[in-house]
Parts: structure tokens; C-alpha cells; sequence
């Protein structure tokens, strides 16, 4: 019976917290739709972290001829001393291709790395395409 009188009380709470929610959600009036829309976007962004925290972990895990020296990058060749593609992730292809506004140092920047990365989730999850992007 004590067991049953509890459970009455934990229902007893939710009923007036909803009641509680209710009241805010008159109180801000939000519209459905902006509801919607506000639900929506958070979910873009939660996925397109976690999208961007896995891409920058594979590209740091698999790029093995980088090595990080005091914010300094240096990029090792293989062991038989070309520069071939095996060891490579797309961290050390992007800011190998030395283009104008990165440096090759901003490899071995965590936020630049997980903005780029960020930026890879986005534009794969909306699907606008990697049109600036070049290989």
C-alpha cells in the first residue's frame, strides 16, 4: 500500500508539471511550425557534431605521416621516401595543398580541423554539394 500511495504522489507531480508546460508554452506561444522548425535545427546541429567530432577523429587517426610539433606541422613521407597517397587522411591532403588562406599549420589546430570537418558535415547532411571544394 505504501509502494502504491508513492507511485500516486510521482503521478501527482508529473500531472502538475504538465500542467507547468502548458502554461509556458500559452504563456510564449509558439506556433507548431515554429516548433517544428526549432526541433529540426537542433537536430541538424547534433548530427552534424557528431558527424564532424567522427570525421575529425578518422582524419587525425588514419593521417599518419602528420606530426604535430608545438602547433607546428611536419609532414613525413613513407618509408621509402616518395610521396605516395597510403597513410594519408583528408586532414593531411586539405592542408597539404597549400592554397592561400590556410596554412599547413592549422592542421594541427583542433578547431580549425573540427571546422572544416564541421563544414564537411553540413553541406554532406543538406546535400548543397562540395562545389568549392577542390581535390
Amino acid at each position: 500500500r505504501i509502494i502504491r500511495l508513492l507511485r500516486l504522489v510521482k503521478l501527482v507531480r508529473v500531472f502538475r508539471a504538465s500542467r507547468i508546460y502548458q502554461q509556458w508554452q500559452n504563456l510564449i506561444a509558439v506556433t507548431f511550425a515554429t516548433q517544428a522548425l526549432l526541433k529540426f535545427c537542433v537536430a541538424l546541429f547534433v548530427v552534424s557534431h557528431w558527424l564532424a567530432c567522427a570525421w575529425g577523429v578518422i582524419g587525425v587517426n588514419i593521417g599518419d605521416n602528420l606530426q604535430c610539433n608545438d602547433g607546428v606541422a611536419t609532414f613525413l613521407p613513407p618509408d621509402g621516401g616518395e610521396i605516395d597517397h597510403f597513410g594519408e587522411s583528408w586532414i593531411t591532403r586539405y592542408y597539404r595543398s597549400a592554397a592561400p588562406e590556410r596554412s599547413p599549420n592549422d592542421a594541427c589546430d583542433p578547431w580549425r580541423v573540427y571546422c572544416v570537418a564541421l563544414y564537411w558535415s553540413v553541406m554532406t547532411i543538406t546535400s548543397v554539394g562540395y562545389g568549392d571544394v577542390i581535390a
